[in-house]
């Protein structure tokens, strides 16, 4: 279904060493680091332990889908410069109908990700960009 899912294979390397071998997300993070999803905090450190920002949420949805980025410019949010990290993937979601933000002119890229914002988003991305049927 998914371009970037492929087998069932362990990953046993990933560069983060607050990452341990015996971590029970360890391979998932592996997956997901070594198809470009997912980066660290820095070059050797993942923060497991962190919460997830709505920029870092749509950037992985982002890329999960291998889009293209479109430009941030003329996006509706006020903060989200067209020039951050993150401004191209909240510009694809956006007018992918992925977020709309928290209010028509507020996108809040720091605010934490609760699990039903979560769900939502990729319940958004699947049923709109992936499903077929």
């Amino acid at each position: 279904l998914w371009p970037l899912w492929g087998s069932a294979k362990v990953y046993a390397d990933v560069p983060f060493t607050d990452v341990p071998s015996d971590a029970y997300y360890r391979d998932a993070v592996a997956w997901a680091y070594d198809r470009g999803i997912v980066k660290g905090i820095s070059e050797d450190e993942f923060g497991p332990d962190n919460p997830c920002t709505r920029a870092e949420i749509v950037t992985m949805i982002h890329r999960m889908s291998a889009a293209i980025a479109p430009s941030a410019v003329g996006l509706p949010f006020e903060d989200v410069p067209v020039d951050e990290w993150y401004s191209g993937a909240v510009a694809w979601a956006y007018k992918n109908g992925i977020t709309c933000g928290i209010s028509k002119d507020t996108f809040a890229p720091g605010s934490p990700v609760h699990r039903c914002e979560m769900v939502v988003l990729v319940h958004r991305w699947y049923t709109k960009t992936i499903k077929t049927d």
